[in-house]
């Protein structure tokens, strides 16, 4: 579990309130968590509290954070090609895995 030095935690939140849109929430009223890190279930504040993630399937599918898999794949990608339009295709957006 490896915490990055910099900004505290504090000023994350602060940033994250100023610049982020979190959907589904009334922005004044939350108080987003800020998340250092992550691996498999687990995820870390910048503490270094560890968290066990019992809603990483919420918006991500449930292998778990930073799997080795998943993380090549998009790396892969990113090399090829970071982005493109709704109306747009490639090979990537409808191959299967492997």
């Amino acid at each position: 579990m490896a915490v990055e030095q910099g900004l505290d935690a504090k000023r994350i939140q602060e940033l994250d309130r100023q610049y982020v849109l979190h959907s589904w929430s009334v922005q004044d009223q939350i108080s987003p968590l800020p998340v250092a890190g992550g691996d498999g279930r687990y995820f870390w504040d910048y503490d270094g509290n560890r968290y066990l993630d019992f809603a990483s399937q919420l918006v991500n599918v449930s292998i778990g954070h930073q799997h080795p898999k998943l993380v090549a794949a998009i790396k892969e990608q990113a090399d090829r090609l970071c982005t493109i339009g709704p109306p747009m295709a490639n090979d990537k957006r409808w191959s299967s895995p492997g």
